[in-house]
């Protein structure tokens, strides 16, 4: 619970009329919850911390709504888990898609190159263009359709095609590189 003051009914109700000192309860009490959890689940604190703080984004952008959630402890939990396995699907999918994918194993050299890897790719993703880092964020690390992406960024859907095709070019020019140096 929240607090010994404050019921959750209420708590949800303040919180649904936009009312910060709820949401900031609501966020101490399960922000590092939720962080610990997520780090837990993906084994990446900086990347944990970044899904919780889009979590508690999402709560209030969804306030209106909270009446209608029954505990908001297994929501915010389901959220959690959501978000982690999400991250885990997308980092995957990213992998595959640039042919880096190494074989489990338990040496440290290639948990090391594995990482390596990760972080180049990242540092490449950063140094795109602003709408090109952003397309494909939306679409690879949030998994949201092209046609969301072209409607909340303003731009064409062929657009958007355009701004991943060049993104997975060059991260596939990357992967060859990598796979000389690394």
């Amino acid at each position: 619970m929240t607090s010994n003051i404050v019921s959750e009914a209420d708590l949800k109700n303040r919180l649904s009329k936009g009312d910060f000192d709820a949401f900031h309860m609501l966020f101490d009490d399960y922000y590092p919850k939720s962080k610990a959890f997520i780090s837990a689940l993906i084994k990446d604190e900086k990347a944990a911390e970044d899904l919780c703080q889009d979590i508690f984004m999402k709560i209030w952008n969804l306030r209106e709504t909270l009446p209608e959630i029954r505990s908001v402890k297994s929501w915010i939990y389901r959220m959690s888990r959501n978000s982690a396995l999400n991250y885990l699907r997308d980092r995957k999918r990213l992998f595959q898609i640039t042919d880096l994918s190494i074989a489990g194993s338990d040496d440290v050299e290639g948990n090391y190159a594995e990482k390596e890897k990760e972080l180049i790719i990242r540092m490449y993703v950063d140094s795109m263009p602003a709408q090109r880092r952003r397309v494909f964020s939306m679409s690879r690390y949030q998994g949201i359709s092209n046609a969301k992406i072209a409607e909340k960024l303003g731009i064409s859907k062929k657009t958007v095609e355009n701004h991943l095709n060049l993104a997975l070019k060059g991260i596939r020019e990357l992967a060859l590189t990598l796979t000389f140096f690394l």
